[in-house]
């Protein structure tokens, strides 16, 4: 297009400027067309132009025009060099526009018309003051880049530190002609472009718009984006010091704008944010970006005469410019995320400011939505940027598996809303006989109630004509009292009354906080199933799809790591933080440092002083609460004796390094050691030691460990590999603390004031929100999830009534979202950030495989373990004895050695023999649920047992490769190693053949019972070889081999049961009404079992031998822990018959062991357990180790700072000041009555830092976020010795359990979940995958699982069957999207059921759902009309839908009369009518594929639960053996005991959630005088603090730690080949497997 001046106007914008104007090109010519002459005046640049900035360094004159285009969108550096493209700048290249600006500090130049001055930055840039000023520039101008973000640039193209970019243009030195080189041959003159805009915004201001120019040149001051940053900053500041003060009845909340400065600065704050939006807004639009036109590129044109210049812009005519790229301002305001949440902020200020002014009260939500904008600060750091960028990648998986996850959070409230709706109204309601009032007791639930009659009532509705009368279950209240209807909990708050209330409680079920007490009201109020919706639950969301949230963000943020070669987390690429020189003094920059003759003395010397400080560390675990005056004075001296020492070592080494001493500071460990030496050694100073800050300063002489913990190679490598380099971690705990802290100034202006600090029962709240402290301590309890619903319950009840109904729901949301973004995402990073340090380089991979490929490749012949141990014929003479051919045992494999034949044998028929007989070998005989599929011929029978470590090993050879044991590079020469395992296993077996032909006696059982002996080969026949493979006898028989399996496995069942009935509250209850007898029903059984293990063994031992034989009995671990539990049951038989009083706990705990055996019921459920228990236990201890070196520190700080400082007065009324005053009795409220208590002055319940155990073990209870918030209120509350407690007088200590919980807390459980992930990924042979291998055995796994539904041959020809077909085969279409609206919409219906709904409402719902169901019915007629029953009942999917549709109709229909109507169909309607929303699934190719996933994970995932529940047994069995009888503790109920096994169960289940199980193992460790001590056991309530703390901390690893990290591992590896296919080297989909054209033959 040709414009009046006759250029086109396709040429892009250029400035040009007067020689007499101070202004700069902002756009540069490609180099091909300019001269490189300086002097030719043809050239358009000429480097005779120095840089000038307006925006930042010229000095305006009057007579000078001003850009439009500011200088900084497009810059020219003045270098001699025309044709550097890098000299010029584009706006979106934020990095390069800093480093650009930097370059303008070196060199400064004025202009002036009248003179020509040149300043030299030399001497500047050598001034200190001045680099330093420079240096804070840079980081203040990419922090505001980064925060604020004008150009909309994306987070990844943020400055970052450390920019290669920038370093490199940073340093560059700028030549002395282009900065003294004023041409006197004057630059060309241009006219300046009117716009560098494009289109219309807001279809009204156009690129060349005065308004939108004026506010695009303020925008693009270089300036606007620090002095945006400063005011989010200066907002933060004021919201600060506005919450900073306590709210309390005597200091309310203010009320009434205008009362404090703060209204007024955040006023100014807010018009000026008002006013950068507008402007921001009407440069580059509001939702519509602005149209692309042919205004924006405006007329270019010579202002000046010379003919050269016409000529080189004629040259550029319809050429695009590469200095800028419009793009800039042509996204609308609202498409950045950031910009959407600044408007939600500006918006709801102005709205909260009009509420305010009008007096409007107790509307706080936009008050706190107003501070949202202070989120922006979260990419203040690059570290922070960078984790913003990697949860953004993150970000569309992470949607959905929330939608997946929410689906089944749906459905789960939904089941909750059929079964217990109003459940939790009904309470226990004491009758005053009077008359005058009766009293409802607070926290008794319950169905019913016992009549004065005796007879069982059902609860009092409010319903007055219930359409079926209720019916007694539950817990009954007893006579005296009646079941009543009321209102639920927490002002109506809590309850499955509707969905949105059934939605929270599933939640805080899903968090796994307090979920036992929604628990225990439905077994009170509802029958004893209802456990069983708890359980389910729990498991699904908490163990198995929550985990799905791991895995998203560990794979993620590995995939991050691959693309970008850096981490998710920083930029960084330094070293481990403790990878340091070795000896620590010896190595400079990968080069061996001389040191004289004392640096090697030292370094003899180092473990030497490490013991000197792991003495000092155990002498401070000595001071106690009541340390005597000589011990005191003891351990001090000795404190100034090791501080002194550690100096004269420090010095030592700085001498070490003679004459080369600076040296010494090259290793960062010399110079923290230095540091902690100063600091000691002034802390001994007696002014100092003396004074109140000494024990904090005590910190010093603590991290002193951290050399004991290096010393020990194993600890030392563990800890590098958790910690690498450091950066990525402080990134993440800066990031967290950050979002804490600006969570915590929101959540302040939303709660403040509505929270008392007492409830109704003058108990302390310690959560208020008060203050901005209170807040920030709130929010971290909810990121850590430790009693979060508390503060939830508590927003609930008091939200509700000082603010409104609305307001708490908000608030509540708040919560339950931060709750679920902290645990769910936050956390987990910590996982990703610690198996980022674990991860194995891609080159190292390559190298193990090499390595193990070459082993594998060319075995060598070992010498078998059963002739080098337990074998005493190795040193007897050998006495061949020759074999006659027809005595040759049949399954003798090769007679001879490998090395003498391998050669003539190896010819392809021998090569399919080994294939045929390598699944034989795989296959274990004595796995009792192959000897099921044998029996029943599902299995071949031929093969016989190996080798156990063979089976160890190649077991799972042809499993997938994830679940292998050991070797997982088979699968690419799988039949090559196959041949090898073969030959190896055959070489053994000749081996065995040469020593057994040489010591003929060695194939005898038990020396006497030859392998010829008509008896042990009918006990070969019964039972398989315990160790490798026969070489002498026969094999089992399938048949006699299963039923005596069979038989066997039944009895240990049965003795389990038996166990498990048998506990001691029953044995008590039988004496009590049988009386004393000395064989009892129980006796005898347990003797007939023991008859039947001994038989057992007797076969066993006979068939293979007890020791010295090549299949002995003992040779087998397995059978050796069979053995052992023999022994204990002989043990219990001996003793219960003569010990009238109950025989010890550690030999009633024995009978627990009987469970262990049901592990052999499955090879799989035996290897789950190796993994974890055997395998794994190296990690496991290292890992354990270090927790525990990372308590120790934590706790001897503690002694020295909060030793005998937390006692108080049980009577906290106000007169109570110092312990004196705590004597006498007091009135304490004991629900509805006043009950005189003796006051006591103690510590709290059972935790103090009184002494070095009990602090330990407080901190191992907190490791797993239970109680310590209690603990750190009374922390909280110090007010010195002897002094009563006072909320809050101390509320800095809380800092301590801060650091705690973040340091030792989440590091403890990421470690653990980190150590089992790698150790299970090591042991599978995934952590040794390249990604490109995993890629492949992915696609292979996927290839394998595609199943593509079967067709008929031909379609037929029936007009409606046709039809019928076209829509079954047809996966996308308008019918398809009409049926899943319709599930949709079937799911909002199961919604909107609620409490007392009407009549009609439900009438109506059922006429619904029975349209719904004949619309199903439809579909499924229409594919078995156009299918065939045939093609019909292949799908899975279509029997899913027969089932599910008939058992709807047939339920449904008989709902729609309740009256008569059971109970059971009922509920059975309701399960089926919640079975048909499962079909989503179907339609979605996401939550498709997730569902596969969660499908495909069930195998590991129900051997880990197999493995979890025989462990369940066990424990269960020994917690009823040792405190069946204890006495309940303040937190014993009826439902929490070791009563029964139910019960027992339930408690477990509870106590594997973290939930309470420190506070129960105290209820158990109660003594005399506080319990019954009886020398008979039945008549006992003690309990035992040995075995208290043995059981209850041990269980807690194994399920808190150890089985939960399994879990996470086993989701985790399932989710990798889901994320794998559905990321970008996924060429596969649904739709194409669709379109391949398969047909059923």
């Amino acid at each position: 297009m040709e414009r009046k001046d006759g250029l086109s106007s396709d040429v892009p914008l250029v400035e040009f400027i007067n020689q007499n104007q101070t202004n700069i090109i902002t756009q540069s010519i490609p180099s091909q067309s300019r001269s490189h002459n300086p002097r030719d005046i043809s050239s358009p640049i000429s480097p005779s132009i120095t840089l000038h900035d307006d925006d930042i360094f010229s000095r305006d004159r009057g007579d000078q025009q001003r850009n439009t285009m500011p200088s900084f969108l497009s810059r020219r550096v003045t270098t001699g060099s025309d044709d550097n493209e890098e000299n010029y700048v584009e706006m979106t290249n934020i990095s390069k526009r800093l480093s650009l600006t930097k370059k303008k500090h070196k060199q400064i130049s004025f202009d002036h018309q009248d003179e020509n001055y040149t300043h030299d930055p030399s001497l500047l840039n050598r001034m200190p003051s001045f680099k330093k000023f420079k240096r804070l520039s840079r980081m203040v101008t990419r922090a505001s880049s980064r925060v604020v973000n004008l150009a909309n640039v994306p987070l990844d193209q943020l400055p970052k530190e450390g920019d290669p970019l920038e370093d490199k243009e940073r340093n560059s030195v700028l030549s002395e002609t282009s900065l003294n080189n004023k041409s006197a041959e004057p630059p060309p003159t241009f006219v300046k472009s009117k716009s560098v805009l494009e289109g219309r915004s807001l279809f009204i201001f156009g690129p060349n718009n005065p308004v939108r120019l004026f506010f695009y040149e303020i925008l693009s001051n270089p300036t606007i984006e620090t002095f945006i940053l400063f005011l989010i900053c200066a907002n933060i500041i004021l919201l600060v010091i506005d919450a900073w003060d306590t709210v309390s009845p005597t200091n309310p909340r203010r009320t009434t704008w205008g009362s404090s400065f703060v209204d007024y600065g955040l006023l100014a704050i807010f018009i000026l944010y008002t006013l950068e939006i507008i402007a921001r807004i009407v440069v580059s639009g509001f939702i519509i970006n602005p149209d692309n036109n042919d205004e924006s590129f405006d007329t270019i044109h010579q202002a000046n005469t010379k003919p050269s210049s016409i000529s080189s812009l004629n040259d550029q005519k319809g050429q695009i410019l590469p200095g800028i790229k419009r793009s800039v301002y042509k996204t609308a305001f609202l498409r950045h995320s950031f910009n959407r949440i600044d408007l939600v902020a500006v918006i709801s200020y102005w709205i909260d400011l009009v509420l305010t002014i009008c007096g409007v009260q107790h509307v706080y939500v936009f008050k706190a939505l107003s501070t949202l904008r202070s989120f922006r600060l979260l990419t203040v750091t690059s570290g922070g940027s960078t984790i913003l960028q990697s949860l953004k990648i993150s970000a569309p998986l992470l949607a959905n598996v929330l939608t997946f996850i929410s689906f089944f959070f749906v459905i789960i409230s939904i089941i909750g809303i059929q079964a217990f709706k109003g459940s939790f109204r009904r309470q226990c309601v004491w009758v005053d006989p009077s008359g005058n009032s009766n009293f409802t007791l607070p926290q008794q639930w319950c169905g019913g109630y016992i009549g004065q009659d005796g007879n069982h009532y059902p609860y009092i509705s409010t319903d007055d004509h219930p359409l079926k009368p209720p019916i007694p279950k539950g817990y009954l209240c007893p006579v005296g009292q009646v079941c009543q209807e009321g209102v639920n909990p927490y002002n109506n708050m809590v309850s499955y009354d509707n969905i949105f209330s059934a939605m929270f409680l599933t939640f805080v079920l899903a968090a796994t906080q307090n979920w036992t007490d929604l628990l225990y009201r439905t077994m009170d109020t509802d029958y004893g199933w209802s456990t069983l919706y708890y359980v389910l639950s729990l498991f699904i969301l908490n163990f198995w799809l929550l985990n799905l949230f791991v895995a998203v963000i560990v794979a993620v943020f590995e995939k991050i790591r691959e693309e970008t070669s850096h981490s998710a987390f920083t930029t960084s690429k330094a070293a481990p933080v403790l990878l340091d020189d070795e000896g620590k003094w010896t190595l400079k920059d990968h080069k061996k440092v001389v040191t004289n003759r004392l640096g090697k003395i030292m370094k003899k010397l180092k473990y030497l002083f490490v013991f000197c400080i792991f003495i000092d560390l155990f002498i401070m675990g000595c001071r106690t609460y009541d340390t005597p005056p000589s011990t005191a004075l003891f351990i001090d001296r000795a404190e100034l004796v090791f501080t002194l020492t550690l100096a004269v070592e420090i010095i030592l080494r700085f001498f070490s390094y003679y004459p080369k001493f600076w040296f010494f500071f090259h290793a960062r460990s010399n110079t923290f050691d230095l540091f902690l030496v100063i600091v000691t050694c002034l802390i001994q100073i007696p002014p100092i030691k003396s004074s109140p800050v000494y024990p904090y300063l005590t910190i010093f002489q603590i991290a002193r460990v951290y050399r004991v913990v290096i010393a020990v190679p194993r600890l030392k490598t563990v800890l590098i590999s958790v910690l690498g380099s450091v950066a990525g971690l402080a990134n993440l705990v800066l990031f967290i603390l950050m979002i804490n802290f600006f969570a915590a100034v929101s959540v302040i202006q939303l709660l403040r004031g509505s929270i008392p600090s007492v409830d109704n029962e003058s108990n302390p709240i310690i959560m208020t929100f008060s203050d901005i402290y209170n807040g920030f301590l709130a929010m971290f309890q909810l990121f850590s999830s430790s009693d979060w619903t508390t503060v939830l319950y508590n927003v609930f009840e008091y939200e509700s009534v000082n603010g409104s109904v609305a307001s708490s729901i908000i608030a509540a949301l708040f919560i339950s979202f931060y709750t679920g973004l902290s645990n769910f995402v936050l956390l987990n990073m910590f996982i990703a950030v610690v198996q980022e340090n674990f991860a194995i380089a891609e080159e190292e991979k390559h190298k193990i495989q090499v390595e193990s490929f070459r082993r594998n490749a060319d075995p060598t012949v070992k010498k078998d373990v059963v002739i080098e141990r337990w074998n005493i014929y190795r040193f007897f003479k050998e006495k061949p004895k020759a074999l006659a051919v027809e005595n040759i045992p049949s399954s003798l494999v090769l007679h001879t050695q490998k090395s003498r034949v391998k050669e003539f044998l190896e010819d392809d028929d021998s090569k399919d023999k080994k294939k045929k007989t390598h699944h034989g070998i795989m296959e274990p005989a004595d796995n009792f649920i192959l000897s099921i599929k044998r029996f029943f011929g599902y299995v071949d029978t031929d093969y016989g047992p190996i080798h156990e470590s063979d089976f160890n090993r190649y077991s799972m050879h042809h499993t997938d490769y994830k679940e292998a044991a050991f070797d997982l590079f088979s699968d690419p020469v799988s039949d090559k190693q196959a041949e090898e395992t073969i030959d190896s296993y055959q070489e053994r077996q000749a081996l065995k053949a040469d020593f057994i032909a040489a010591h003929p006696s060695y194939a005898a059982s038990l020396w006497c019972i030859s392998p010829h002996n008509r008896v042990r080969r009918i006990c070969q026949l019964l039972v398989p070889s315990s160790y490798g493979k026969r070489i002498q006898g026969v094999s089992p028989s399938p048949t006699w081999s299963f039923l005596f399996s069979a038989f066997i496995y039944s009895c240990i069942i049965a003795s389990v049961v038996l166990a498990c009935i048998t506990t001691p509250a029953y044995q008590k209850e039988y004496y009590e009404k049988h009386g004393f007898k000395r064989f009892t029903w129980f006796w005898l059984i347990d003797l007939i079992f023991a008859f039947i293990f001994t038989l057992e063994f007797i076969i066993k031992v006979i068939a293979d031998g007890f020791l010295f034989t090549p299949n002995a009995y003992m040779l087998n671990v397995w059978n050796v822990l069979d053995l052992f539990v023999l022994s204990t049951i002989y043990v219990n038989i001996i003793l219960i018959p003569t010990d009238t009083f109950g025989s010890a706990r550690i030999i009633r705990a024995f009978k627990a062991l009987r469970a262990l055996r049901l592990i052999n019921l499955s090879t799989s459920i035996k290897n789950t357990f190796y993994y974890i228990l055997i395998a794994g236990a190296p990690r496991i201890f290292d890992a354990s180790i270090l927790s525990i070196s990372l308590i120790i520190p934590f706790a001897l700080y503690g002694i020295n700072i909060f030793s005998g400082l937390l006692y108080n007065c049980n009577d906290n009324s106000d007169t109570i000041n110092v312990n004196t005053d705590c004597t006498g009795e007091y009135a304490q409220s004991v629900l509805n009555w006043n009950v005189l208590t003796p006051r006591v002055w103690d510590n709290p319940y059972h935790y103090s830092f009184d002494d070095f155990k009990s602090a330990l073990l407080i901190l191992f209870e907190s490791l797993s976020n239970e109680g310590w918030i209690n603990i750190m209120f009374n922390v909280m509350a110090i007010t010195g010795y002897n002094n009563q407690p006072q909320p809050n007088a101390a509320k800095w200590n809380a800092v301590y359990w801060l650091v705690f919980n973040l340091v030792g807390t989440v590091f403890v459980l990421t470690l653990f979940i980190s150590v089992i992930i790698s150790s299970f990924q090591s042991k599978s042979g995934v952590a040794y995958l390249t990604q490109e291998q995993v890629r492949w055995l992915n696609l292979e796994k996927l290839l394998r699982q595609i199943k593509p539904s079967k067709l008929p041959k031909v379609k037929p020809n029936n007009p409606i069957r046709a039809f019928c077909y076209d829509y079954a085969v047809e996966k996308r279409g308008t019918l398809y999207n009409i049926m899943t609206g319709l599930y949709a919409f079937h799911i909002i219906l199961l919604m909107t059921e609620f409490f007392n709904a009407p009549v009609w409402w439900e009438m109506t719902r059922n006429i619904a759902f029975l349209l719904l169901i004949s619309v199903y019915t439809i579909e499924v007629s229409m594919k078995l009309a156009g299918l065939g029953w045939k093609v019909f009942r292949s799908n899975p999917w279509n029997l899913y839908d027969l089932i599910v549709i008939t058992g709807t109709i047939v339920t449904t229909i008989p709902a729609l009369t309740p009256s008569t109507t059971s109970d059971t169909t009922v509920q059975l309607q309701k399960l089926f009518l919640v079975l048909v929303t499962i079909k989503l699934f179907q339609k979605s190719d996401p939550m498709n594929q997730l569902f596969k996933n969660v499908i495909a994970s069930v195998p590991p995932i129900f051997n880990l639960f197999a493995v979890w529940f025989i462990i369940f047994v066990i424990y269960a069995i020994m917690y009823m053996e040792i405190f069946g009888l204890t006495k309940y503790g303040q937190n014993g109920t009826q439902h929490v005991n070791f009563r029964h096994f139910d019960t027992t169960m339930l408690t477990l289940i509870r106590m594997s959630t973290g939930e309470n199980w420190n506070s129960i193992m105290h209820d158990y460790t109660v003594t005399s005088p506080f319990c019954v001590q009886n020398s008979d056991y039945l008549l006992s309530d003690c309990g035992s603090a040995p075995w208290a703390y043995f059981l209850f901390i041990s269980w807690n690893v194994l399920s808190m730690y150890i089985i939960f990290s399994m879990f996470v591992g086993v989701v985790g590896d399932s989710f990798s080949y889901f994320y794998q296919i559905s990321g970008t080297y996924s060429s596969i989909n649904r739709d194409e497997i669709r379109k391949y054209p398969f047909t059923l033959f």
